[in-house]
């Protein structure tokens, strides 16, 4: 009797994780699509780890229901690849002509944080030794500005700044380069607090577009915080959230369409980078990777996350690039000064030799 009920659960389960995964593939195709797809794609990771161990158990015991688990994580191939490169994808073979450009993106949400002389001291130190060329911050508190920029320009060398001061306190983005900044723009989003910072770099020659982009955020803590202020009422509360979550996807699906929109009509080849707050399985994620390559896919690997809490399963920072640009290394570094990962992504402008 037992081992029946063994069975008929693991049955059941592997249907529910195929259709989970099912709904995170439409999910990634189909804007607007109802709540309870949309949120397939979020608890994914998870659903990934117990297909692998349904896969071993139903091959052990050699029965056709393996058939099931195998089939989800082959749904989930879109997402996989974007979480996982198995090989390292480092370049070796560049040309002596190439310009090698070293790209960090990062959202320093939390940075000012305690004292800010000794925290911004600290991150312009670290930025001098990765050797940074083009920085792009998020999330930058208007009061650290000045500071930040003569830190940056003393420490680090990124002498040009572009500054989009945000719809709201706190959202302020940054551009530092160590090339000249011409054209910057700030791409503002209806009714919301996240924007885009659009500038064009000039390097010894070429130029590039660049996005600095912080789409809408899930507000998921502010939401989750109505469920228990909402009259004890726990049914009420979670439907806020819910809703709340999938106006909230609407919103950066909107903005990401807008976004590519632009970056598809650019005379210059593109970077977009910054906080998506938009998993490998959204939609949003998927309209970038079409337009643009995921800096990961072409240059990393390993494990690729990028919120350091819940797990380490969200990855939702990204660097994309024009399918014309070499990547030739990606990561992710774990600092103290926010509750995002530092991005960085090397690339290089092939240039014909003299």
């Amino acid at each position: 009797m037992f081992s029946k009920v063994v069975k008929i659960s693991a049955v059941l389960f592997s249907l529910l994780t195929l259709l989970i995964s099912l709904g995170a593939l439409l999910s990634s195709h189909w804007d607007g699509s109802p709540p309870i797809i949309t949120f397939c794609g979020l608890i994914l990771p998870i659903v990934l780890i117990i297909n692998i161990v349904l896969t071993v158990g139903w091959m052990l015991t050699r029965r056709i229901w393996v058939l099931l688990p195998l089939a989800s994580i082959i749904l989930s191939y879109p997402f996989i690849s974007a979480v996982v490169q198995p090989s390292d994808n480092e370049s070796d073979t560049l040309p002596t002509s190439a310009q090698k450009i070293n790209l960090c993106s990062y959202n320093i949400q939390g940075v000012s944080y305690g004292l800010a002389d000794l925290t911004l001291g600290l991150l312009a130190d670290y930025v001098s030794k990765q050797a940074i060329d083009i920085l792009c911050l998020q999330e930058v508190d208007e009061t650290l500005k000045v500071p930040l920029d003569s830190l940056l320009a003393t420490k680090a060398g990124l002498r040009y700044a572009a500054t989009a001061a945000g719809p709201r306190p706190g959202y302020m983005l940054t551009v530092h380069s160590r090339y000249p900044l011409l054209n910057a723009v700030d791409i503002r989003f209806n009714h919301t607090g996240n924007h885009a910072l659009h500038t064009d770099i000039a390097i010894q020659g070429d130029t590039l577009r660049l996005y600095n982009v912080h789409l809408q955020t899930t507000h998921f803590n502010q939401l989750k915080h109505d469920i228990h202020t909402n009259n004890g009422s726990k049914s009420k509360g979670s439907k806020l959230l819910v809703d709340g979550m999938q106006a909230n996807t609407v919103k950066r699906n909107l903005q990401a369409q807008a976004l590519t929109k632009r970056i598809s009509q650019s005379p210059y080849p593109v970077i977009a980078c910054g906080d998506f707050n938009a998993h490998p399985a959204s939609f949003t994620y998927t309209l970038f990777n079409r337009t643009l390559a995921d800096g990961f896919k072409t240059a990393g690997h390993g494990y690729e996350y990028t919120y350091r809490y819940l797990g380490s399963l969200l990855r939702i920072d990204y660097i994309f690039h024009d399918k014309a640009l070499e990547g030739t290394s990606y990561r992710s570094d774990e600092l103290d000064f926010s509750d995002h990962k530092a991005v960085f992504f090397n690339l290089a402008l092939n240039r014909p030799a003299e």
